[in-house]
């Protein structure tokens, strides 16, 4: 489901990003489990855009808490699309 998301978001381009910065949560279920996904843009300071897709499910069992899944990366005025580095989902998990 994010790694889904985080494909369609690539393919969009720099003005429709900014446009999509304030989307709500979207929730679904995924294998019987309850899930959401969010989307953070953040501004770089190089004009890029850094687009993080988390993913939220709960976990199987009453007492395991929840998972999390993450795709990222950075998109620029340009048209390029660059690999978030995995050392910055750090600050998303």
């Amino acid at each position: 489901m994010v790694n889904a998301r985080g494909s369609e978001l690539r393919q969009l381009n720099y003005s429709a990003l900014q446009e999509r910065a304030k989307a709500p949560l979207e929730h679904g279920t995924v294998q019987g489990r309850r899930a959401k996904i969010g989307i953070i843009e953040l501004p770089a300071p190089d004009g890029s855009i850094r687009v993080v897709v988390q993913g939220f499910m709960k976990g199987r069992w009453f007492f395991s808490g929840c998972s999390v899944a993450l795709d990222g990366f950075y998109t620029f005025p340009d048209g390029r699309v660059a690999v978030m580095p995995d050392s910055e989902f750090n600050e998303f998990d």
